[in-house]
C-alpha cells in the first residue's frame, strides 16, 4: 500500500497489516510494545501512521496478537514510566518455551553465506593449518579432514559475525585473535548486561560433513556452545549446548535448546526485561 493510498485517507487492511509485524518479529527475535510494533509494521508496507491511524491499527494487531496466531501472544508487564502502570508486549511463545519443552525439535536460524566472512574463515584456517597439524598428527595425509577444518573455521566465522551483527556494542574477539599459533578457549564473548559472570563465552561448534557429528573443543568450557552447519548455500545456526553439558561428537545423541530461547533471552537482558518473568507469565 503506497502512502498516497494511506494520504487519500485509505486504511491498510489486518491481511496486510498482521503479516508485516509477524515477519518483523521472526526477524528481531525481540519482544515488541504492541503500538510501536504496529507503527513497525505500517512502514514496511508503506505507509505513514498518523497518531489516529496508528492508534486504530495498533488495536487491531493487539487484538490479532492475542488469538495466538502464528505463535503470538501479548505479555502485560509493569512499567512505571507508564501512566496505567504497566506495557504490553507482543512476543513469540517459541521463544520462552516451559523447560520441558526448550530441548524439543528446536526451530533453527537461517545465516545467509556471507563473502566476507568465508574469506576471513579461509584466511583464518590458513594461517592456523600448519599448527593444527602438530596437534592433530596425520592431517596432512588425510584432505578430509582438512576439509572439514577449513570448514569449521568458515561455519565459525559466519555465526561470530552474525552475533557480532546483533549486538555489536556487546561483542568482543577471542583472546587469540592473530596469535596463529595460540589455540582458543572460545571464539567470541559477549558482555551482556544483567549477567554476574562476564564476559559469557561462546564457542562455534561446526558440524563436520553428512554424518551430523560436532567437532568441538571438548577440553575447553566455554559458556555455551553454539551448533551450526553448512547447507547448500547457506549455513543453520541449530542449537545451544551449555558448556558443562557439550562432549564433542556426543552432542547429536543430546537433545539441545533453540538457538531462538538464546536470542531471545539476550535481548530480554539489553532491555532489561526478565526473561523468566515473561516465561511464566505465559505458562
Amino acid at each position: 500500500m503506497s502512502n498516497y493510498l494511506c494520504a487519500r485517507g485509505v486504511k491498510p487492511s489486518e491481511m496486510d497489516l498482521f503479516p508485516a509485524c509477524n515477519d518483523i518479529m521472526d526477524e528481531e527475535i525481540v519482544p515488541q510494545d504492541y503500538t510501536e510494533l504496529t507503527r513497525k509494521g505500517l512502514a514496511r508496507i508503506g505507509c505513514c501512521a498518523d497518531n489516529g491511524l496508528l492508534q486504530d491499527r495498533a488495536e487491531k494487531i493487539r487484538m490479532a496478537l492475542d488469538t495466538g496466531r502464528n505463535d503470538c501472544a501479548l505479555v502485560r508487564l509493569p512499567d512505571p514510566t507508564r501512566t496505567r502502570g504497566y506495557r504490553v508486549w507482543a512476543v513469540k511463545r517459541s521463544w520462552f518455551p516451559e523447560p520441558w519443552q526448550r530441548k524439543m525439535f528446536p526451530p533453527s536460524i537461517r545465516i545467509e553465506a556471507r563473502a566476507q566472512a568465508a574469506i576471513r574463515g579461509g584466511q583464518d584456517a590458513a594461517m592456523r593449518l600448519p599448527f593444527m597439524r602438530t596437534t592433530l598428527p596425520g592431517m596432512e595425509r588425510n584432505p578430509r579432514r582438512v576439509y572439514a577444518a577449513v570448514l569449521g573455521f568458515v561455519i565459525e566465522h559466519h555465526v561470530s559475525d552474525w552475533m557480532k551483527a546483533r549486538w555489536p556494542s556487546l561483542w568482543q574477539p577471542p583472546p587469540n585473535v592473530g596469535k596463529w599459533g595460540q589455540g582458543g578457549k572460545w571464539d567470541f564473548s559477549m558482555n551482556i548486561p544483567g549477567i554476574e559472570k562476564q564476559p559469557t563465552t561462546f564457542d562455534v561448534a561446526g558440524a563436520r560433513d553428512k554424518d551430523e557429528k560436532y567437532s568441538g573443543k571438548k577440553s575447553y568450557k566455554a559458556d555455551y556452545h553454539l551448533l551450526a552447519r553448512r547447507v547448500k548455500d547457506h549455513f543453520v545456526f541449530e542449537g545451544v549446548v551449555n558448556g558443562v553439558n557439550f562432549h564433542g561428537e556426543d552432542v547429536k545423541s543430546t537433545r539441545w535448546g533453540s538457538p531462538l530461547c538464546l536470542v531471545a533471552w539476550i535481548n530480554c537482558c539489553v532491555m532489561g526485561l526478565g526473561y523468566e518473568t515473561i516465561r511464566k507469565a505465559l505458562s
